[in-house]
């Protein structure tokens, strides 16, 4: 039976230990082969695959992870069950595609970037598959969190990304990068099939209504989101032009915050969406003020223990890049990059859990046009900074579109809740 969380310091250390593994295993790649034009190839050709399926998942989660928290146990588990049979046979014909035509839009997309065509297109193949099993996987992980059973997927994920790290130094040793993203497949695969085991074999209900309002609602994130969601993209596109290495430390640095915010958003996001759709339900807005405001208090301890770890790295960065003489950090590319990415952590993690709330309260049409008017500011910045100051525009334009995401979503869903707890107070 699957474990059920009942404690936050539990839950965070298996979240950190997990992501930590995962990390591990990214940045082995890039220790046993190097930086260079074979790793720009690998953060290239994962680009697209990897958007799309960032995309689905998080449109998907955000929508169904409230809505399963409200029901009881039976209708929950076939309500997941639907949603994971539904989207199978799309995203099979949409990744489908995507892989045969990777030959195509690989060099048009990165026409700055001068690697090999056949190796970024096998890549750009391995990473459509993976992107698959990725939804499906994030799917079953939003049916497990939606009933508190927090413990088991960090628990299954730490295992299958442990075996890969036993697996990873022979594979690259034998069949190079391509058999490190198929190591990756194959991780997703396997968790995959352990997390939704529960919901694949539950008893079928009818829950066509239940259906229909996800897609609704998943098609308009979906809609407005797949336009300034393309900030990523736009940011290796960028740094394909630059020297070679560039796009390989973009990428490590995009990992390395996308890692972090993973472990905020299961620690932190993740169970005040889950409380978000309870208290609305009982319309109890002043209760989830009290804890989107905790949950903020507890991000601020998590921002000074980045300031901690960041200090000293950089300290080593700046006497050449080796601690002790032993690691050498510049097997990474440009390490002063990697530094600065990690900074933009802080608004974006504020920022999930203000989008949990507007989420929650189910205004997703405020979350896309403040997205949008983000994405238009910060991309202007990139664009026309990167022509005077190169890559670090990029970072620059990333930290400040995660600003002016958080303060947006902020402002209006403290003012939206406030609204509602006056509102049923004078009722």
């Amino acid at each position: 039976m699957p474990v059920k969380d009942n404690s936050a310091i539990s839950l965070m250390w298996l979240s950190v230990t997990s992501v930590a593994l995962g990390l591990m295993l990214h940045f082995s790649c890039v220790v046993l082969i190097g930086s260079g034009l074979a790793t720009d190839a690998y953060f290239a050709s994962q680009s697209i695959p990897m958007f799309i399926s960032a995309l689905l998942s998080g449109a998907l989660v955000n929508n169904l992870m409230p809505a399963v928290a409200g029901l009881d146990g039976v209708r929950g588990q076939a309500f997941v069950q639907a949603t994971l049979f539904q989207i199978t046979l799309p995203l099979l014909i949409l990744f489908g595609a995507l892989a045969f035509s990777a030959q195509w839009w690989m060099p048009v997309i990165f026409t700055g970037l001068a690697i090999n065509d056949q190796l970024s297109t096998n890549l750009a193949q391995i990473f459509c598959a993976s992107a698959v099993a990725q939804v499906l996987l994030a799917i079953g992980v939003a049916g497990h969190c939606a009933n508190k059973k927090f413990v088991f997927v960090e628990v299954v994920q730490m295992l299958t990304t442990l075996v890969a790290l036993g697996l990873v130094s022979p594979i690259i040793n034998n069949f190079g990068i391509i058999g490190f993203a198929w190591l990756l497949f194959a991780r997703s695969v396997v968790s995959l099939l352990v997390i939704n085991y529960h919901f694949i074999t539950a008893r079928r209900t009818t829950v066509n209504d239940l259906t229909i309002k996800l897609w609704k609602k998943t098609s308009q994130v979906i809609s407005i989101s797949s336009i300034y969601k393309t900030g990523s993209i736009i940011d290796r596109v960028l740094g394909s032009f630059c020297q070679p290495g560039v796009l390989t430390s973009l990428g490590i640095g995009q990992q390395l915050a996308t890692a972090s915010l993973s472990v905020s958003e299961r620690v932190l996001a993740r169970p005040l969406l889950v409380n978000a759709g309870k208290c609305l339900a009982s319309s109890n807005g002043s209760e989830l003020l009290v804890m989107y405001y905790k949950q903020l208090r507890t991000l601020s301890l998590v921002v000074g223990c980045i300031f901690c770890i960041t200090i000293p790295i950089t300290f080593f960065v700046l006497r050449g890049g080796k601690i002790f003489d032993v690691i050498d950090l510049n097997v990474f590319g440009r390490t002063d990059l990697i530094l600065l990415i990690i900074w933009t952590i802080i608004p974006a993690a504020a920022g999930q859990l203000s989008s949990g709330l507007m989420y929650a309260i189910g205004d997703i049409s405020s979350i896309n046009r403040l997205a949008m008017v983000s994405f238009i500011l910060s991309s202007i910045f990139k664009v026309f900074g990167f022509l005077y100051i190169g890559a670090y525009a990029i970072v620059g334009g990333i930290f400040l579109y995660q600003c002016l995401n958080w303060f947006f979503l902020h402002k209006v869903a403290v003012r939206t809740l406030h609204r509602s707890t006056n509102q049923s107070i004078g009722n």
